[in-house]
């Protein structure tokens, strides 16, 4: 439609003030809290985040506000800040971001070391959001290890005999 095609030629300016940023914090904290209670699993994607602008560095990520690290070595945390969702943290695209969940994972290590997180409070919460992981999958409720195996090798024998 060109008039549409016109309107959206310009750029629409929306203008933020401190109250609008309070309102967000409380609806964000609120949802963040549903999350919770219900049970949802948060699929995050440290690198892919970053290539995207969502943090300006590893150690400023959403993922510490989503699942708080309990580490007496950082006390500037605030009550509100403590949250426990379900977390995941997966690999983006490999082509495109060239991580791996192996590398995502040791990403998160090392920003939390820099950070000033203690080394066993951070393997710790390393290990509870890996866990998560395999609890969220949904290919071992699907099939037996061994069936993917079979279907894996037989895959690998057709490829071979295109």
């Amino acid at each position: 439609c060109p008039i549409y095609y016109q309107r959206f030629q310009k750029p629409i300016l929306v203008y933020i003030d401190a109250l609008f940023i309070k309102i967000m914090e409380v609806v964000q904290r609120h949802l963040i809290e549903k999350i919770e209670q219900i049970g949802v699993y948060i699929e995050v994607n440290p690198t892919s985040n970053l290539a995207i602008g969502v943090a300006s560095c590893i150690d400023d990520s959403h993922i510490f506000h989503l699942n708080s690290v309990d580490d007496p070595l950082i006390k500037e945390k605030k009550e509100n800040d403590k949250h426990r969702a379900l977390l995941t943290i997966n690999s983006d695209d490999l082509a495109i971001f060239n991580s791996s969940c192996e590398n995502e994972l040791a990403y998160m290590y090392h920003s939390m070391t820099h950070q000033g997180y203690g080394k066993e409070n951070t393997l710790q919460w390393i290990d509870k959001i890996r866990q998560y992981g395999i609890d969220s999958s949904f290919v071992k409720h699907v099939r037996k290890p061994s069936q993917q195996y079979e279907e894996i090798e037989e895959l690998l024998e057709r490829i071979k005999e295109y």
